[in-house]
């Protein structure tokens, strides 16, 4: 455990000195901030990894293609300095700092000593690693998880976070270490580090540098914890993600889009508006459900315009190259998935983006009211109202720039929530308005805390919020117990039996095995996701993982439109895949039965809380050995197939 820690700490280090070394290259080694130079260098490195591993079906591409926008169209205007050697030496120094706090603090509450294994993670995360670990093996970008390693044929990519899954499958190439350790210790505390590093970009301006690392470390923390959940659940609390962190070191998924945020803020002040507005086009290739980011770019370039008109009538021009540059990568966006969309629809069936979510224009128009209203109330009530309040009080800001922000905020609430109302019937729909609203929102807070002028008594009483929001969440997560991460959640489990797993997983020739409810399914349609009884196989190792035998007993209703989302849902388990592909792309005339998918491939465990002689004669004839739990109820039976 401990000398992977320590490879880790390396590494992350290795990769973040490297990446600010990489984009200060690509610079000239001219003076660029600390946050682009490791961002550059940062995504520079991912997506030519994407790129390769994928056999160029990444979206990635566009990635790249942003890079190279940013250096032609923005970067190529600056004559910065050349960067001297004390001030790179300091460069080092902050992202030392930074990533060794981070690090420090991460692996605080990594370990369980009682257990003497990790810490169960937030229930979300052991799904975001099996679609890792998927990708891993067969590079391709799709939300199936390890269903890729069964059927390679999936070599299709969905919509979904390929910044999640880029860098924990680079971690796990270049290291033999446990998927845990590498989503924990690698993937998000470099994440968590490089929003540290936007946020220290902020501070730098009005604090000496230890002042500024400090703050950059403490802020990570603000609004996070269940304490702001609890005010905010005051009003309505029966709301769909009621129980998602919030904050950004509670959420690593979301903390790039939080820098971006940052940085969007910060440009857009400095009057670099189209800057500004060039960051934002790199959220949605990143977290693909923030697509309601290009509805908020195409506003504010608008707006941007007209008010360009006030003094000169050659504003298009002004904004003409990041227009040709925004629509390339839109549509190039669009057609991707689009071409994505017809190889997954042959191999699964129906998919997302054939789900009928909305009657009829007016049926959209009542969902959009519907979901703005209940998402308000429920969810951003609180934070909208400090926005408000901040952007009032802030006298240090121009009004202009003060009106501007309302507008932006107004514009990304009702942007983000037209697309949710658009898409309502596809799962978990409420992130497209959660993981671009909330990010926006929290980090405007944050902005406009930290910009007033700390000369002045507001000033100081907002810093001093600020800092006691930061150590309200930091009390909370650091060695805490809470949905964010768990210290107790595995007290689901006895500690004998997770010291026998301990022994037994590496011992199996075959990392995939098979689930056995024996019980109406019916209200459980996905199927690895939440997968309560198998939860501890992601404590250890790489790829492990069991597919449901019996999700052929799940019924589809397609009279029912408000179905669909659950239709979807059963046609991507495992087995209804394998009947798919063999009856429709294979004209099989076969009577298939789980029996054939079970011996269809070399499935090494059984996971079930029935006793061996209510599991079906194929399963019990194969079992070897039983490992059962006497607190969860589990039985953990070894399989060798005759």
């Amino acid at each position: 455990m401990i000398s992977n820690i320590l490879v880790l700490y390396f590494l992350g280090l290795t990769i973040l000195l490297f990446s600010d070394f990489l984009g200060l290259s690509f610079f000239g080694f001219r003076t660029v901030s600390i946050y682009l130079g490791v961002l550059f260098g940062y995504l520079s490195i991912v997506v030519t990894y994407a790129i390769f591993k994928s056999n160029m079906n990444s979206i990635g591409m566009f990635v790249l293609l942003w890079l190279l926008g940013y250096f032609f169209l923005i970067q190529k205007r600056k004559e910065s300095p050349k960067i001297k050697k004390q001030d790179y030496l300091k460069r080092l120094f902050i992202i030392s700092f930074l990533w060794s706090v981070i690090f420090l603090i991460k692996v605080s509450f990594f370990w369980n000593t009682a257990y003497n294994c990790p810490n169960l993670l937030f229930v979300d995360y052991e799904f975001y690693m099996k679609i890792a670990e998927g990708y891993n093996l067969n590079g391709n970008e799709n939300a199936l998880g390890l269903k890729n390693a069964l059927f390679p044929f999936l070599n299709f990519a969905q919509p979904y976070r390929s910044n999640d899954i880029w860098l924990v499958s680079l971690g796990l190439d270049i290291t033999n270490m446990d998927t845990i350790y590498i989503w924990e210790l690698f993937y998000s505390t470099v994440i968590i580090c490089i929003c540290s590093l936007s946020l220290f970009v902020l501070f730098k301006r009005k604090f000496n540098l230890l002042g500024s690392l400090v703050l950059s470390v403490l802020a990570l923390f603000a609004f996070s914890g269940n304490w702001y959940r609890g005010i905010i659940n005051l009003i309505y609390t029966t709301n769909s993600g009621g129980y998602d962190p919030i904050g950004i070191i509670a959420y690593s998924k979301l903390a790039i889009v939080f820098s971006i945020f940052f940085q969007f803020f910060y440009k857009y002040e400095s009057g670099k508006k189209i800057e500004a507005i060039y960051f934002l086009i790199l959220i949605p290739l990143l977290v693909q459900s923030a697509i309601a980011v290009f509805l908020i770019i195409f506003l504010i370039i608008l707006i941007s315009i007209y008010q360009e008109r006030k003094f000169s009538e050659n504003s298009i021009k002004k904004y003409l190259t990041i227009i040709v540059i925004f629509i390339i990568l839109f549509v190039g966006f669009l057609l991707f998935y689009k071409l994505n969309q017809h190889k997954e629809q042959f191999y699964i069936g129906y998919s997302n983006l054939n789900i009928i979510n909305n009657d009829s224009t007016i049926d959209f128009i009542i969902q959009f009211f519907k979901k703005s209203i209940l998402m308000f109330i429920s969810y951003y009530w609180l934070s909208f109202l400090l926005a408000v309040l901040l952007l009032i009080s802030n006298k240090s800001l121009s009004k202009v720039f003060r009106l501007e922000l309302f507008v932006f905020l107004l514009l990304c609430y009702f942007c983000s929530t037209l697309i949710y109302a658009k898409f309502n019937k596809i799962g978990d729909a409420y992130q497209f308005l959660t993981n671009v609203f909330g990010p926006f929102v929290l980090a405007l807070i944050i902005y406009l805390l930290i910009q007033t002028p700390t000369k002045s008594l507001s000033g100081k009483l907002k810093l001093t919020a600020l800092i006691i929001v930061s150590i309200l969440g930091a009390k909370e997560i650091i060695g805490g117990n809470n949905v964010f991460h768990s210290t107790s959640r595995i007290n689901y489990y006895d500690k004998v039996f997770i010291s026998e797993i301990k022994i037994v997983l590496p011992q199996l020739k075959y990392p995939f095995g098979v689930i056995y409810y024996g019980e109406d399914l019916q209200n459980n349609s996905r199927e690895d996701f939440p997968q309560h009884n198998t939860t501890f196989l992601k404590l250890f190792g790489r790829y492990y993982d069991a597919f449901n035998i019996e999700s052929d007993s799940l019924k589809m209703d397609y009279l029912d439109k408000s179905n669909q989302k659950v239709n979807l849902y059963i046609k991507k388990n495992a087995l209804n895949i394998w009947h798919y592909n063999l009856k429709t792309n294979l004209k099989s005339n076969r009577q298939l039965s789980r029996k054939d998918f079970y011996n269809s491939y070399p499935f090494s465990f059984c996971v079930s809380k029935k006793s061996k002689k209510n599991l079906p004669d194929y399963i019990q004839s194969d079992i070897v050995r039983t490992i059962k739990d006497n607190k969860s109820q589990i039985y953990f039976y070894i399989l060798k197939k005759k």
